[in-house]
């Protein structure tokens, strides 16, 4: 929802952890669902969390250092 209400042109892609949504598009604004193990290959620099109660968790997922995580 949140891609829909913003210019979501600067968005790459939807980053989730469940198997079913990944290689799937989110409706309306045709983003491609991706694994977090995808995010190097694409080349993403920023994440922005929607739920606070994952923050600790998406974090342990990225290693790699030149992503920032940004909180909302």
């Amino acid at each position: 929802m949140f891609v829909s209400l913003i210019e979501s042109d600067n968005i790459k892609c939807i980053i989730d952890i469940n198997k079913n949504k990944q290689g799937k598009y989110v409706a309306k604004t045709a983003h491609r669902v991706v694994s977090p193990d995808e995010i190097s290959d694409i080349g993403i620099k920023n994440i922005i969390v929607m739920n606070p109660n994952y923050l600790g968790e998406i974090k342990s997922l990225i290693d790699d250092s030149t992503i920032q995580i940004i909180e909302i």
